[in-house]
Parts: structure tokens; sequence; C-alpha cells
């Protein structure tokens, strides 16, 4: 079992308690043949020397890369071009089993499968982040777009984003396919992904792992969750891309309804079911806030229909974000 192997850990640096702890679950794998790349934006000197003693401390095979830009979406990016032939992602302030990077190289030695996901705190992908959307998509697939929240499930269903395959929820929970990987504990192997960036346009980044599955489920590989893989994580508030305010959470908001242009450039969608879906669209259960929703799906459609390129869409979002930003929350509940 020789494979080129990294675990690029994403760090602004904020705790170094959890990231020492990170470390020491490190050290303890069960599979030793692995580099440890650290990605963060421009450090202080400060910061960097207390980072280098830590790091040089655990004694891990390890080297830091400064990404290029900022932002979560950035870090990521940069992971993709600097990781090994299979690449383990994790956050700061994660704790990695004893045999997770074994159970990884293990599984992704299949050149079958491109992603594969583990257990977080126990629980599997859809559990901690789609179990409702799931529910809501498997029965109603079939059925025409509603008013509400359902029928743009039904869209991110067919778009293949946003839930498990409807065959296989009957399945062993030991090894079925997933489209909602959790970031914290993911690996993918680089031939997978090869040539795909996440757009650096969008600011919290967070179908980040749903459009790298989609990649390879476009490529013909398979994406895999696997329960002997997990890891411990207490989503402490100082994790890189955790959020603190509500801008933070209108962004969020913002881009999950965004999708469709990310999404497009992968896979085809349908623009008229889109379109339809936004004219529509009168309140949203999910969210409290319907109008970051109706923008977002807006702006998707522009962007699409346009068929825009980055350039083009960071004048546009520079002026959408800084709108969010000014706006009173209250204001979005009508």
């Amino acid at each position: 079992m020789c494979m080129d192997v990294s675990v690029t850990v994403p760090t602004l640096f904020k705790r170094e308690k959890s990231l020492r702890a990170l470390l020491n679950s490190l050290t303890s794998q069960t599979y030793k043949d692995f580099k440890v790349i650290i990605i963060t934006p421009n450090l202080t000197r400060n910061s960097k020397e207390r980072l280098f003693a830590l790091l040089e401390e655990s004694k891990l095979d390890f080297s830091i890369c400064i990404q290029n830009g900022s932002g979560f979406v950035n870090a990521i990016n940069t992971a993709l071009d600097v990781c090994r032939e299979i690449n383990i992602s994790t956050d700061d302030d994660a704790i990695l089993d004893k045999h997770v990077i074994e159970k990884y190289v293990l599984a992704l030695m299949d050149n079958k499968i491109g992603l594969a996901t583990g257990f977080v705190n126990y629980l599997p992908p859809f559990f901690n982040r789609t179990l409702f959307l799931y529910l809501s998509s498997y029965f109603l697939d079939s059925k025409p777009l509603t008013q509400n929240l359902y029928g743009y499930t039904t869209f991110f269903n067919r778009a293949g984003i946003i839930t498990l395959k409807p065959t296989v929820i009957f399945q062993t929970l030991k090894r079925f396919r997933t489209l909602t990987p959790i970031g914290v504990n993911m690996a993918w192997r680089k031939e997978a992904v090869k040539g795909f960036r996440i757009p650096e346009f969008l600011k919290k980044g967070i179908l980040n792992e749903s459009y790298l599955a989609l990649v390879c489920t476009e490529r013909g590989l398979e994406v895999l969750s696997l329960k002997e893989i997990n890891v411990l994580h207490p989503k402490s508030k100082d994790s890189l891309s955790r959020s603190k305010t509500w801008i933070d959470d209108f962004t969020k908001i913002f881009e999950y309804y965004l999708s469709p242009a990310i999404v497009n450039r992968i896979v085809p969608i349908d623009i008229d079911q889109l379109s339809t879906y936004y004219k529509q669209i009168t309140k949203i259960s999910l969210f409290n806030y319907p109008m970051i929703a109706k923008l977002a799906l807006q702006t998707a459609l522009e962007i699409t229909i346009n068929n825009y390129d980055d350039k083009k869409i960071d004048k546009l979002f520079k002026n959408t974000y800084e709108l969010i930003k000014l706006m009173n929350p209250s204001f979005f509940n009508n």
C-alpha cells in the first residue's frame, strides 16, 4: 500500500490548542507515510514562528503553504493545487481517529472512486446537513414544481448535487453513495478533481464539498461515505469557515441559492425549470429570509443565461455583498 498521501489543513491559526490536538491525532495514525500541508493566509511574524514551532514539535513531515488570496474557497483551491496523489482534507479543530488515513488510502486505491467522506461525531453526511432535504426530495422527485422549497430541492436532486441516490437509502450505511460529503472529514484522488476550481467569487463556499463530488460523478467516478472513518469535531466558533454574524448567515443563504450557476459549469442545468421556480416562489420554509433566496436565484439566472465570466461576476457580486451588509436583518423577514 504505497501511495503518495497528503493531509491538507486550512487554518487562520487562531486556536493553537485545537491545532495541537489535530497534530497529536495525526502522529498516532496507523498509516505513517504522509505529509501535512498547512494552508494559511499571510500571518504575522510572531504567528508564523509559533506555528512553525508547533509543527516542529509534532515531528510530522510538514510544509506551510501561503495561499494566494484570502478566504476559505481560496484555501480549498490551494489544497487542490498542492495536494498529493491522495489527499485527506480536514479542519484545523478536528481530531482524526487513528485509522482515518489508512482507511481512506485503502478506499481510494480503487480508481473507480474519486472522493470519499467519513462520519463526523459518528453521524453520516446527510444527518449532519441534508436529512430534511433528502427526505423531501426522495418523496417529491417525481412531482411537478411547487411554490415552496420542495420544488427547488427537486431541481437540486435532478442536477445531482444535494442528496443521496434514492435507491441506496435502504442499503447498509457502512459504504453508501453520497453527494453530500463533509469537508471536515473528506478525501479525494487528485486525478479525480484535476482541473476543477471552486469559483473564488464565492465568500463562504458553503457547498464546496458537493461541487467536488459532482465533478467526480460527472466523470463517472464513485463518491462514497464510509462508516468506519470518523473524526471528532467540536464546531469551534473560531474554525476557519465558521459563521459568526448575521451577515455571514445571509451570505451562506445567498450562496446556497446561487449554486445553480456553479452547478451549470459542471452539469448543464434546466434553465426553464429554474426560471419557473423563481417565478412561483413565495415563501421558503428552510430559511427566514426569502428575499435573500430570491435575490440569489435571480443572480443565478442572470449569470447562467448570459454566460458571465468570473471577472464580470466579481463586479456583480461586489455590489451584491455590499447590499447584504447594509440591509437590516428584519427587512428580509418580510
